[in-house]
Order: structure tokens, then C-alpha cells, then sequence
């Protein structure tokens, strides 16, 4: 989805991975004439906002694990590569609080789940996908060049407006990712 120009849907980068990257760096190089918003919205807060007000929707997305997956061919060293991860959507640590969200439309493969179970659990995401679009929860950043936008992978959602055709061949993000452990390290060192 990032390198269409379709809308990409609220997502966190590298599901598949056990740990994923805590931050995503998103540098503006190139802007689209029009569209290329980026939004983020704050996964915690609605993840705390349906335990408060819809507990069985949490209680699903907190216990489901789905595999999150990804494979192919690395084209840079021609290595093949197969990453799979299992996790609930709403990632809780043993005191209950929420430590990470991962959702990922593009990445998830299957559900450990009986069938039975499967329309509601898809009921719970579709409820979660909703309160992350809406203007309540969501906010749109358009970068300029030059400006970088920084994302908790943990904890923000984030995905872009849709792109006309001709705005997709100037608009150009580099991205990269950086844990939060060498960011506590350096602060440490301050």
C-alpha cells in the first residue's frame, strides 16, 4: 500500500516481527500537489477507550492471537526471508496495561480462533478500524520537504490519504526506524 496511490488503511509498520521498531521516521522529500496526508491516531487511548465502554470488543482483540506474516525475496542480497509473529491486536502486559497494538490489514494471515468465533472477532477489528478513522480519535499531518514526522510504531496508528496520479510521482517519504531502547540510552546520557 505505501507505494500505491490508494488510501492506506490505519496500520503499525512490521507486525511479524516479535518486537517490531518503536519509531517510525517519515521524512518529507517530495510532495504530492494535493492529498498525501498522513494520519496517526493513538491506539492506547482507543484501546482504553473500548475496555471502558465496549469490554467484549477489547477482551477479543486483547486474547485472539492472529500470525501476522510476511515473505518474499530480499531483491537487494537475493535472500529469501519468512517472518511470522503471533499476538492479539491489543498487546497487554501482566499488570493488564496496554504495551503495544498491532494491526495491519496487509499482514495478518490467519486466526487461532474456532469458526464460530470469527464474526464477531472481525466485528471487534471493523470496530477498532472505525474508531481509529474517526475525527475523534485520527489526525491528518500534511508534511511539506524537509519536515519529519516521528511515530510510535507501539502505540500510533498511522496511514495516508489517497493520491491522484500525478501527485503520486512527486510525493516521496523516506522512511527508517529506530528502537526505543537507543533513545532511553542516549537520554540517559544527557
Amino acid at each position: 500500500m505505501a507505494y500505491t496511490t490508494y488510501e492506506a488503511p490505519m496500520h503499525i509498520d512490521l507486525p511479524y516481527l516479535q518486537t517490531p521498531p518503536g519509531i517510525l521516521m517519515l521524512h518529507c522529500l517530495g510532495q504530492a500537489p494535493s492529498g498525501g496526508y498522513t494520519y496517526c491516531s493513538d491506539g492506547f487511548l482507543i484501546a482504553e477507550t473500548l475496555r471502558r465502554e465496549d469490554p467484549e470488543t477489547f477482551r477479543l482483540l486483547s486474547e485472539v492471537a492472529v500470525t501476522w506474516a510476511t515473505r518474499g525475496l530480499d531483491k537487494q542480497s537475493d535472500i529469501e526471508y519468512n517472518f511470522e509473529y503471533d499476538s492479539p491486536i491489543i498487546d497487554l502486559d501482566r499488570n493488564g496495561q496496554v504495551k503495544a497494538l498491532r494491526l495491519n490489514q496487509v499482514r495478518s494471515s490467519f486466526l487461532q480462533l474456532d469458526a464460530d468465533r470469527v464474526p464477531r472477532f472481525y466485528d471487534a477489528v471493523r470496530t477498532l478500524s472505525r474508531m481509529a478513522c474517526s475525527a475523534e480519535y485520527r489526525a491528518a499531518v500534511r508534511l511539506e520537504p524537509g519536515e519529519m514526522i516521528l511515530i510510535d510504531n507501539h502505540r500510533m496508528l498511522h496511514g495516508r490519504s489517497e493520491l491522484d496520479a500525478a501527485g503520486a510521482a512527486v510525493r516521496c517519504l523516506s522512511g527508517g526506524y529506530m528502537d526505543w531502547d537507543l533513545v532511553i540510552s542516549r537520554v540517559r546520557q544527557l
